[in-house]
């Protein structure tokens, strides 16, 4: 944010974090982050990572065993796109300049400014419900996460991404991104920096098969998981 909107946030942390027993933050970045900003409160920052939809995993496993994938090569980005943290011009351009036989499909709700042109490249669709997103992905060959350019936050289809067993073209800047901690430990990911010419390298590499087979563990960041993180956390704070 903007220098006045920084200030005006610290101003409210400041006088608001005293009257919580626990604050909860999405990564280890962002609570080493505020433990450095509020150190009097270090105690109060406890990290419990956006959940994955193990359901929504089974589905796009169990479509995918079932699916016929048409011709071509698809690549399949959902989410969001942003001018400054997010900028997706590259990709368009990566696709639109590659001579393999490939199409890039984007669901998401997202600015006109930041949507592609009509191409026959490139297709555009709006957001769907997470029924419909299970049987699109498990359709695609590969997808994409694409990472902040920087801060503190983690896209929040990170894990989902990671965990569906299909290869991913991971695009990044930032080399000190908190994305990193999960993208290590998943294998089948493409690593390529944000630059049409890196891109269009990563696309050739995942449709000639050159990565590793797919695979992520995502069983510690369940939803079951994270209940239990938050339970022990209360539970801790209680035995003081």
């Amino acid at each position: 944010g903007k220098g006045r909107r920084i200030r005006i946030a610290r101003d409210i942390e400041s006088k608001a974090f005293p009257y919580f027993d626990k604050i909860i933050i999405l990564n280890e970045k962002i609570q080493k982050r505020y433990q450095q900003l509020y150190p009097k409160l270090a105690e109060k920052f406890q990290v419990v990572e956006q959940g994955v939809d193990e359901v929504f995993i089974n589905k796009i496993k169990a479509f995918s065993s079932s699916n016929i994938i048409g011709d071509g090569f698809t690549f399949l980005y959902a989410g969001g796109f942003y001018k400054k943290g997010r900028n997706p011009n590259n990709l368009y351009k990566a696709f639109e300049l590659s001579e393999l036989d490939c199409k890039l499909k984007i669901y998401g709700n997202i600015r006109k400014s930041n949507r592609p042109k009509t191409s026959n490249k490139i297709e555009y669709h709006k957001a769907v419900d997470k029924m419909q997103l299970a049987k699109i992905t498990a359709k695609a060959n590969a997808l994409i996460l694409f990472d902040n350019n920087y801060g503190y936050q983690v896209p929040g289809k990170t894990i989902e991404t990671l965990a569906s067993g299909k290869p991913v073209l991971f695009i990044y800047n930032n080399e000190n991104s908190p994305t990193l901690q999960y993208v290590k430990d998943a294998s089948g990911v493409v690593w390529v920096k944000n630059s049409v010419q890196d891109i269009k390298e990563g696309i050739y590499k995942i449709i000639k098969s050159e990565y590793d087979q797919p695979n992520f563990d995502y069983s510690p960041y369940t939803w079951d998981k994270m209940r239990i993180k938050i339970k022990n956390i209360i539970n801790n704070d209680k035995g003081k």
